[in-house]
């Protein structure tokens, strides 16, 4: 096996989450859970890694979750432990995008020493004339295809095709549709009492390296605030906004400020903005300092 082998097979190990289920046919038998804890990092992978000459396609579905529960429930299906080996195979949610494209043909270049791919499998409600295109593209049959009008569908459907028994079982709660959350939105506008609130007001007391630094208390029922200094010129300033418990929560560097700020780069002068978090009571920071120097 060449490099470029070994690297394609790791790369798609790192896409796809490990399983620990036998590849066998027939029913799909739940017998029981160890609720002894483990750590998230496998500590005995599997020696040897094994290709397959297949692909399973996921199809996509905007309109509910049922597309994102039906990818997870095709990950057994494409990379699984046994007998010490691990069995790797693309488990791609399929949108006919240019980096799917390229994935699809690296595989298929990789497998063209052994015959290439051989078998497809579709999961979800692809159109008729989707699934040609991509019969055509790999060279293979899709089969089978798997539907349903809901995720455990699908996942039930999975498990029957794939695995007569498993010594994991993993149990998604999920609903295939939320309901739309209702989205409150306000607007304030908090003075900075008793601090210098435009660049002229700072003079010259802002030097590069020794920034002004402005306290205020926001109002005690706001969770997020847009914030904004928009000030005349181009001057160059950073800030870092600092809360109550110390932590710089908002920043800016001089790169930064510089493309929004100079007029060799913008026609009008970008403004300041920052978001300020709510997440604790008390006195806020935010430390302003004035580049004198151009640099």
């Amino acid at each position: 096996m060449t490099n470029s082998r070994k690297q394609l097979i790791s790369f798609l190990v790192a896409i796809l989450i490990v399983g620990t289920m036998a590849p066998l046919t027939g029913s799909f038998i739940l017998s029981g859970f160890d609720t002894t804890p483990v750590s998230h990092i496998p500590s005995d992978l599997p020696a040897n890694q094994v290709p397959l000459s297949r692909v399973a396609f996921v199809a996509p579905n905007p309109n509910s979750y049922v597309d994102e529960f039906a990818y997870m429930a095709t990950v057994p299906t494409s990379v699984f432990n046994f007998n010490n080996t691990q069995y790797i195979s693309p488990l791609i949610y399929s949108e006919g995008s240019e980096s799917e494209s390229w994935l699809l043909d690296d595989w298929s270049d990789y497998l063209s020493y052994d015959g290439g791919i051989t078998q497809a499998i579709a999961v979800g409600d692809f159109s008729e004339s989707y699934l040609f295109e991509l019969q055509q593209n790999i060279g293979a049959k899709i089969y089978p295809r798997i539907t349903g009008s809901t995720a455990a569908d699908i996942a039930a459907q999975l498990a029957v095709y794939g695995w007569s028994s498993s010594s994991t079982a993993v149990i998604g709660l999920l609903k295939d549709d939320f309901e739309t959350p209702t989205l409150i939105t306000g607007s304030t506008t908090h003075a900075f009492q008793n601090q210098a609130s435009t660049l002229t007001e700072f003079g010259g007391s802002v030097t590069s390296g020794a920034p002004s630094s402005i306290s205020f208390t926001p109002p005690t029922w706001a969770g997020w605030i847009e914030g904004r200094f928009n000030w005349t010129g181009a001057e160059i300033l950073t800030h870092e906004l600092i809360d109550p418990n110390g932590e710089i929560v908002d920043y800016s560097v001089w790169n930064q400020m510089y493309w929004a700020r100079s007029p060799t780069t913008v026609q009008y002068p970008m403004p300041l903005n920052f978001w300020l978090p709510k997440t604790a009571d008390g006195l806020w920071t935010m430390n302003i300092t004035r580049d004198t120097a151009g640099t």
